[in-house]
């Protein structure tokens, strides 16, 4: 798959696509050719009323496909490129300099190089990362267990993000959303029952009061990856 930083690698395969095109269509240049002179030797008259057309017709569906193929192939290449864009501004902002946001793309592009989700949940979810102020150097690590928890789970890995950062900016675990985050197929109320070493009822009054916070739920959260699901 192409990188989302692989801009150049993108228009390369673009450029390669175009030319195939362009190869294309000399052959349909020639074709054109071929029938213009055999046309002309059926003569003049022949050529005015059907030759004309019939190669006219030919050259245009041969000028057709090259801007087809063009436009077609240069899509892929424009879209990476502006994706690319996009999130390395976003990332820029995010940390205060171009050299860091770089450095972030490219812990992104090596998770995306070992691991089968699309890049972008991966620069989706590596952006709710970076707005947490999740350190470039604990982003690699933090995917990854991000990751473990949706092969065990079957859930979208910037939907486990997006869980992940709402109970951080919350500082704690509001209302029914565990109950929601335990019918996504998360069991997140063993694993907090493992972690605190209190029963599911001990728990329940914990969550009542308000006293289960982002650092306790989020370790537990984090932990079901930690230990591979």
């Amino acid at each position: 798959k192409v990188g989302f930083n692989s801009v150049g690698t993108a228009a390369t395969q673009a450029q390669q696509k175009t030319d195939t095109a362009t190869d294309k269509i000399g052959r349909d240049v020639n074709k054109v050719d071929k029938e213009f002179k055999k046309a002309s030797s059926s003569g003049l008259s022949f050529w005015k009323l059907v030759g004309g057309s019939a190669v006219g017709n030919l050259a245009s569906q041969a000028l057709t496909r090259l801007a087809s193929g063009i436009a077609n192939t240069g899509k892929s290449a424009l879209k990476a490129a502006g994706e690319y864009e996009k999130y390395l501004v976003t990332f820029e902002a995010f940390l205060g300099s171009a050299v860091q946001a770089q450095r972030a793309m490219d812990v992104l592009q090596e998770f995306s190089n070992n691991s089968l989700f699309s890049q972008e949940d991966i620069l989706s979810a590596g952006k709710r990362l970076l707005a947490l102020n999740i350190p470039i150097d604990e982003l690699g690590n933090k995917l990854k267990a991000f990751g473990d928890i949706s092969a065990g789970t079957g859930r979208a890995i910037d939907e486990l993000v997006t869980i992940y950062a709402k109970v951080q900016n919350q500082g704690r675990v509001q209302g029914d959303e565990m109950l929601q985050i335990a019918e996504a197929g998360i069991p997140i109320y063993d694993v907090l029952i493992k972690q605190l070493g209190i029963s599911r009822v001990e728990l329940n009054k914990m969550q009542e009061a308000g006293l289960i916070t982002a650092d306790i739920f989020n370790k537990a959260f984090l932990s079901m990856g930690e230990a591979g699901g």
